[in-house]
């Protein structure tokens, strides 16, 4: 889903709509959930839920006992400011760099599923969720690896600022709130209003790209890959998601061709008829 609002804000109404809709995905996959969340103003109305269970952590706890907190929010961070990085290098000497609405949602959903299973379940435990004998609080340190990468990427700007100021610059900003009446409303007709030129300025900009192109395209992302050296592991991965993406085609291409023949068909009746 996604919502916006003036402040950017998580709302106790945006809060209800997303645990409804998550209830109900639990409900259809026939599963439970026990859901732990902190004590702020957005939380205080919880609705009636059939397959969560809500379970609010102590008062002033959140930065111990919160996952989230304990480096998860900050790895999914710096995965996104990377991916904007990459973007603004792209864009150096040539046009402005432009990030819409859709281009920053890309790059979240890339951001988050770079930040691995392992990774969650590890701070899981540091909050004291699994017990195994590691003492709580106890940090995982990020690979040197990838943070000497960022480090190199992001020095390729030459800004007077570290990637570490970027990655927290609004980690004091309130995400939660309350809206008056009036802000509810204000809020809810400017974004309709912003809503509807961005639909039309997107709609002018983002080209049709056809199925040949597309499968020219997928042949040379084949090829790059073909020529890269990457360990067996990593290679069944991405040969596997590209045989993933030339089935969706290939069913494309069938849909389509069964949709002009049926459009023929149609044509063809009405001659006859007409005649």
């Amino acid at each position: 889903m996604y919502r916006s609002n003036k402040k950017a804000w998580m709302t106790g109404v945006l809060f209800t709509e997303w645990l409804l809709c998550i209830d109900v995905d639990m409900k259809k996959a026939n599963r439970k959930m026990l859901m732990f969340v902190d004590n702020c103003t957005a939380h205080n109305n919880i609705p009636h839920l059939e397959n969560i269970k809500i379970y609010f952590l102590p008062p002033n706890t959140t930065s111990t006992l919160q996952p989230l907190d304990q480096e998860i929010i900050k790895k999914f961070k710096m995965m996104y400011r990377k991916e904007i990085v990459r973007e603004v290098l792209a864009c150096m000497g040539d046009v402005p760099c432009k990030i819409s609405i859709l281009t920053a949602m890309e790059m979240v959903h890339k951001a988050w599923e770079n930040v691995s299973a392992q990774t969650i379940v590890n701070y899981f435990r540091t909050c004291g969720f699994i017990k195994d004998g590691q003492k709580i609080g106890e940090g995982i340190p990020v690979q040197s690896e990838e943070v000497e990468i960022l480090l190199s990427t992001w020095n390729r700007l030459e800004v007077p600022v570290s990637f570490e100021e970027f990655v927290h610059f609004d980690g004091n900003v309130a995400t939660a709130g309350t809206f008056t009446d009036e802000e509810i409303i204000q809020s809810t007709s400017v974004n309709q209003h912003n809503s509807d030129n961005d639909d039309e300025e997107e709609e002018a900009e983002v080209p049709v790209i056809s199925l040949k192109e597309t499968k020219f395209f997928m042949s040379g992302l084949r090829q790059f890959f073909e020529q890269s050296e990457m360990d067996e592991k990593r290679c069944d991965t991405i040969f596997n998601a590209i045989i993933k993406l030339d089935n969706a085609m290939d069913q494309i291409a069938t849909n389509n061709f069964s949709q002009k023949k049926d459009e023929a068909g149609d044509l063809s009746n009405k001659f006859v008829i007409g005649s």
